[in-house]
């Protein structure tokens, strides 16, 4: 036996129109991926360090490819010299090596490299045979040290590396990627050559460790870590996952060969590759797509679940049945907040899923959660608006003032924002303004996600705290939001006629 009520809100919610709701929150979760992947490429997502090394009439150029998470990436490669190209290679696991005399003589003016994800060009670092080595915290001397190289021996460096080091007739250049400043996990990737081994490769021991720099002299050498940590260089290319001290911002590397010792620093305290992912992905830009499409979802489903059979005669037709107003209010409002609900986890783990197979990076699962409930809650704050305004209003007249309401939150909020600070004599730019705008959004269902991820980018360093933000308050405003709204439109449905 069929409950009329039960069998009602099965009917509202499983729909053809709710299956593909769901079905665009999944595409567009996956989207907004592929976005902010394009948008990391328009940063440089694939880079190479190369070195340029002249021996005894011996020319060599050995270098390797990244991307930006420190991946090594396999590419075509054309040295150039004199807007021509002298020798083609390919690499092998991100390492390339080309050998031969049309290396020699005048340094080439760049490294031309394809990767099947972009293509680009490293210009050189004109080398010197005197290079400076900043021999920091050591023990040994703080000054600035010049290093020769051995007779007959040129080096130039291509690229951007982040510290190079020269040592016992051996060469390091070091390329340093903070994944996750949170955590402090890094990727170390050295490139280095033996220049008196026939087939170049190092045998090296690396010590590295960690300090704030920006102290006092002596604060810093409290903080500085007593105990190194050591790593083996056996071949050309190594690439190391390190754990880096999350509060220090300066690596102190040590490279040792044979009772010799070179020493430079690494900053590591820039934004990591986590940062930027959250930046572009989850960031108030890439969120635009969402906001902008769902509330006339929201929209839509007010119309088709509420409106348009209160205006047809539908809903006074399951009257005739055993079924209360309330019933029909409440299980037809549920329709929709569970739709919403859906929505946002089905966006969210598509985010999650597809951002860990294009980047191979995912947030902690907290994170995910909260930009689940703040887009879930943002969804349910503005349907509750258009649904109560359905109990007041019919027909087109329901439509004409839903859609301007959804102007008014999505296009001119920012105006009304100007307008209120002015008057309140509040400035338009600075601390004062970014807490009052804070404020604001709460009362604003689309820009509420805005509060959500205040609190997402404060957890990753990406953003200032904002003395005003309380998270009780932004829990407790949404549902005092839903809950108001909701009895007053059921106390207005009670009592017209339908």
């Amino acid at each position: 036996m069929k409950i009329p009520i039960l069998y009602d809100f099965k009917r509202s919610f499983l729909r053809i129109s709710t299956i593909i709701i769901l079905v665009v929150a999944i595409a567009l979760g996956i989207s907004l991926s592929y976005l902010t992947y394009i948008m990391l490429l328009r940063t440089q997502l694939i880079n190479s360090v190369a070195l340029h090394i002249e021996k005894d009439g011996e020319c060599t150029i050995i270098g390797t490819i990244f991307d930006r998470k420190g991946t090594l990436i396999d590419g075509e490669i054309n040295i150039i010299r004199n807007g021509m190209t002298i020798y083609s290679t390919s690499s092998r696991k991100g390492v390339y090596m080309a050998t031969g005399s049309q290396l020699c003589g005048e340094t080439p003016d760049s490294i031309e490299i394809r990767t099947n994800v972009m293509n680009f060009n490293i210009t050189r670092y004109r080398g010197e045979r005197i290079y400076h080595l900043y021999i920091s915290l050591s023990g040994i001397e703080e000054r600035w040290k010049g290093i020769e190289f051995p007779e007959d021996t040129f080096f130039t460096v291509y690229g951007s590396p982040d510290a190079w080091i020269f040592v016992n007739d051996t060469i390091a250049v070091f390329k340093l990627f903070t994944i996750s400043r949170r955590t402090g996990h890094s990727i170390l990737i050295v490139l280095s050559a033996n220049i008196s081994s026939i087939d170049l490769k190092p045998d090296l021991l690396l010590y590295y460790s960690t300090y704030r720099a920006f102290l006092s002299s002596e604060d810093s050498f409290k903080n500085l870590s007593t105990s190194y940590r050591t790593l083996e260089i056996k071949n050309i290319v190594e690439v190391y996952h390190i754990d880096l001290d999350p509060y220090n911002d300066t690596m102190i590397l040590s490279l040792e060969k044979e009772g010799a010792i070179g020493m430079n620093t690494i900053s590591y305290g820039g934004i990591s590759f986590e940062q930027m992912y959250i930046e572009m992905a989850l960031g108030s830009g890439g969120m635009n797509i969402l906001v902008a499409f769902f509330p006339i979802v929201m929209i839509y489903l007010v119309n088709t679940l509420f409106a348009k059979p209160k205006e047809s005669g539908a809903l006074e037709f399951i009257l005739a049945r055993p079924v209360t107003r309330f019933d029909i209010y409440l299980l037809r409002y549920l329709s929709g907040v569970l739709t919403a609900l859906s929505s946002a986890t089905l966006y969210v783990v598509s985010i999650a899923v597809s951002s860990a197979i294009i980047f191979g990076i995912t947030l902690d699962i907290t994170s995910y959660i909260v930009l689940a409930l703040g887009l879930s809650a943002s969804f349910i704050m503005f349907y509750t608006l258009c649904y109560t305004l359905a109990s007041v209003t019919r027909g087109k007249t329901y439509l004409a003032t839903a859609l301007a309401l959804y102007i008014l939150f999505a296009f001119l909020w920012t105006f009304i924002q100007f307008a209120i600070a002015l008057a309140l004599n509040i400035p338009l730019i600075g601390k004062e303004f970014t807490e009052f705008s804070h404020r604001l959004n709460h009362i604003n269902p689309i820009n509420y996600i805005d509060v959500v991820q205040y609190f997402i980018k404060l957890k990753y360093d990406l953003t200032q705290e904002i003395s005003v933000a309380n998270p009780y308050i932004s829990i407790a405003v949404p549902i005092a939001w839903i809950t108001v709204l909701f009895i007053i439109g059921y106390k207005i449905f009670k009592k017209i006629d339908l």
